[in-house]
């Protein structure tokens, strides 16, 4: 380590002959740069390509730098100790124990630094390992005491400048000593325990420090939060803003949460009360860009609280809404752009056919027939629609001729197929050989109307039946699907108008099953019009359109169906 002692020393020894602060790097500055602007809003007009790698800009109301580094621009302290240093700010994000209570070192914490105290050293996360963080790796500058990293045998000699008392310190057997008196000291010959002044960041002494402005942390104190106003204490720089909380458990004042900095002295308030967090803004992205356009909120760079017994994070669902999944609302229904949701165990759940019981999904205000199937008694709701009369329920009929391949029922989401009906392969809705399965049927054989498993004086519905039933509708999806069972996706980009059933034709979203499972949320209905020798057409409504879809799809699947009542019994 003489070496390192020796070269500090000469480089030091010109700074103090300059009047140069080695190693500062101070807030204020000249400003220095190649473009200007006044906000963040103004960096949108200047592209950061490649060939502007490296400019700066300065922001005047922002009082800040830019740097264009890599296709984006960063404020340009970040890049100079992020990107200038290795990445490594010097900074100690937390302190453990043991080496066992380590975090395990993979990406998400890259270049992080963890103070373990059985080994009195200091590790940062590097390739997928913990390693002991070099000298070179060291802050030049740091606020204050409390922030200095622990002074190993690997960092001898390193000199660091404490801006909060404007000093410089040396480590040095073991303790960060004022530079000026090592200086004196080194001269003389004198040991490290003449020195008059020394500084540790063991956890001892950092501790005594918090204690020694902050109190004693004891259970008593738990989650209570401080304000480090003298900016004297920074222990380890693990918050950024000067608040400290009192651990409990541990006995220890450590970095608070998020939500505990974002909320720090807000008082109780009223049930489902929304407030913007203090300190979480995020100048570069935002928090809820996931949500749909449609959200009351989907672009904010705050993080929003609830006031729910006490103030928390609030969910995205809510932010959404604007409207809170409290405690007190537990199990009531809230209805976001005609789609209902219920609050469940704290959170706003999509309260669609899977969350009731209910069998019956016609319009109350749509007056309807009623169809008896004298063959197994069962009895449909029937409504006519541009002249013709369709059953407004799905076909739930089978009897002893039929295969079990023949029919489908998904008895976990609809026990007994009670709401939804059957699901039919397309041969079997058409009283067809299985063989048509992948096999062409001739022309003559599906000339319609086609009876096929409908009850006497009805039909399975042909594709020209099916487009005066769309155009009825307008071509609107919405007009055909049962109101509060369907759900809507509010973290796609598409979102489908909520249903009114308005034409009374109550489509509901039971799905379809293939060759080995069931799929969920659209509803598929079965056509007499063939595709080729292994499709034919059917009609799809799904959760995320508006669209009414005509499409052809395996025989071999099995799908929901309506039947319409023969022209000559209408």
């Amino acid at each position: 380590m003489k070496k390192n002692f020796v070269s500090l020393f000469a480089l030091c020894a010109f700074c103090a002959a300059t009047f140069v602060a080695c190693g500062s790097d101070d807030d204020d500055f000249e400003v220095d740069a190649d473009e200007y602007g006044k906000t963040l809003e103004d960096l949108e007009s200047i592209e950061c390509t490649a060939k502007k790698n490296g400019m700066i800009v300065y922001l005047s109301e922002d009082n800040k730098r830019m740097v264009c580094h890599d296709g984006e621009w960063i404020d340009y302290f970040v890049y100079k100790t992020r990107y200038e240093k290795n990445e490594y700010t010097g900074k100690i994000k937390d302190t453990v124990a043991t080496y066992s209570k380590l975090p395990s070192c993979n990406y998400s914490i890259a270049k992080d630094v963890y103070y373990v105290k059985s080994l009195n050293i200091n590790l940062v996360c590097e390739s997928g390992e913990w390693l002991e963080l070099a000298i070179q790796m060291l802050p030049d500058t740091v606020r204050s005491i409390g922030a200095l990293p622990a002074c190993l045998p690997s960092v001898t000699g390193a000199i660091v400048y404490l801006s909060s008392m404007s000093e410089r310190v040396i480590c040095s057997e073991g303790e960060w000593i004022e530079y000026k008196l090592w200086l004196q000291s080194s001269s003389s010959a004198k040991s490290s325990s003449s020195y008059s002044s020394s500084y540790s960041s063991s956890s001892s002494s950092s501790i005594s420090i918090m204690e020694s402005i902050f109190g004693k942390c004891t259970s008593a104190r738990n989650n209570e939060i401080v304000y480090d106003t003298n900016g004297v204490v920074d222990y380890y720089n693990a918050s950024d803003y000067g608040y400290y909380y009192c651990n409990g458990s541990y006995g220890s004042w450590d970095e608070p949460t998020d939500a505990m900095i974002d909320t720090v002295g807000w008082k109780s308030a009223t049930d489902g009360d929304f407030r913007q967090g203090q300190f979480s803004y995020d100048s570069w992205s935002d928090y809820y860009d996931d949500l749909n356009s449609v959200c009351q909120i989907h672009d904010s760079r705050y993080r929003y609280y609830v006031y729910d017994g006490g103030w928390r994070e609030a969910k995205d669902l809510e932010v959404c809404f604007l409207y809170a999944c409290t405690e007190a609302r537990e199990g009531k229904t809230y209805s976001f752009k005609g789609y209902p949701f219920k609050c469940t165990s704290g959170a706003w759940v999509a309260d669609s056919i899977d969350m009731k019981t209910k069998k019956d999904w016609t319009n109350a205000s749509v007056t309807y027939g009623t169809l008896t199937d004298t063959r197994d008694g069962k009895t449909y709701k029937t409504v006519t629609i541009a002249g013709k009369t369709w059953m407004a329920q799905n076909l739930a009929y089978k009897d002893s001729v039929m295969s079990t391949t023949d029919y489908a029922c998904n008895e976990a989401r609809d026990p007994s197929c009670a709401t939804g009906g059957l699901l039919y392969r397309w041969t079997a809705a058409l009283k067809l050989s299985a063989t048509y399965g992948t096999g062409s049927v001739s022309t003559d054989s599906l000339k319609t109307p086609r009876q096929g498993i409908c009850p006497t004086g009805w039909h399975v519905p042909d594709t020209t039946e099916w487009r005066s039933l769309i155009n009825a509708a307008g071509s609107s999806a919405s007009m055909l699907k049962s109101t509060g069972a369907w759900v809507v996706n509010l973290y796609s980009s598409y979102f489908a108008t909520a249903p009114t059933n308005a034409l009374g034709f109550s489509a509901i979203p039971v799905g379809s099953k293939n060759s080995s499972s069931f799929t969920t949320a659209n509803a598929f209905f079965i056509t007499t019009a063939q595709y080729s020798s292994s499709y034919a057409y059917a009609v799809v409504l799904t959760n995320d359109s508006d669209n009414i879809i005509v499409d052809d799809y395996y025989k071999t699947n099995y799908f929901s169906l309506r039947c319409v009542q023969n022209a000559a019994s209408n």
